[in-house]
């Protein structure tokens, strides 16, 4: 059923299983609105108008977003999606957001360093639970190497920026061992913690292996 109220038109989904009135989408120009069946006409143009601002707001949030292309990082190919006024872009739910297309290098390499950052920083603060201890900071630069470095006196871990094309689930593994190196983790309980909390670390720890032998 489509309606219009004030100028606006609403498709109105009846649905037996809701227990109440909600937004279910905004496509052409058209809301959809998901109404349960026992709603009479006058409550739901009621609700309507009580909610405008509500669902004007909504419309705003999902004009202001634009899927226009995808982006590379992590070893994968993420969409990219616009959202205007987005003061830090990040990764959510397989999909990156950002307020502006990376459309040089500069800002491709920014966006990149920007979300493996964040990575690092969420996955740091998991293994910092895991092993009740807390770093002073994270930092990110070329190493010729290693994919860290760690300094004990200031509880500091430098991270490879080469590590913007490796897997999510790498990176887990790569922050797992940086942190136990800094703390001074023994090998019998490194591997303890890295069976409860890195799936497939012995893969990744085999890819490190074959790294150091085939480049360096």
């Amino acid at each position: 059923m489509i309606i219009e109220v004030d100028g606006s038109t609403y498709n109105i989904v009846i649905q037996s299983s809701s227990k109440g009135i909600a937004i279910g989408g905004y496509k052409n120009q058209m809301i959809h609105l998901h109404v349960p069946y026992t709603v009479p006409t006058a409550e739901l143009y009621a609700y309507i108008r009580a909610n405008s601002r509500l669902i004007k707001n909504y419309i705003t949030q999902v004009d202001s977003e634009q899927q226009i292309g995808s982006f590379q990082i992590f070893d994968t190919t993420f969409p990219l999606i616009i959202k205007s006024q987005l003061p830090n872009p990040y990764l959510h739910q397989e999909r990156i957001y950002t307020s502006a297309y990376p459309n040089h290098k500069k800002a491709i390499d920014n966006l990149q360093l920007s979300l493996l950052l964040q990575q690092l920083t969420l996955q740091i603060s998991i293994w910092e639970e895991h092993l009740n201890t807390l770093l002073s900071e994270i930092k990110i630069r070329k190493l010729k190497t290693n994919y860290f470095t760690v300094c004990t006196r200031d509880k500091r871990i430098t991270f490879s920026s080469d590590l913007i094309q490796k897997s999510i689930g790498f990176i887990s593994f790569i922050c797992g061992e940086a942190v136990m190196c800094l703390v001074h983790i023994d090998a019998q309980e490194r591997t303890r913690l890295l069976d409860r909390f890195v799936k497939d670390w012995k893969q990744y720890k085999k890819i490190v292996s074959y790294e150091r032998e085939h480049t360096y």
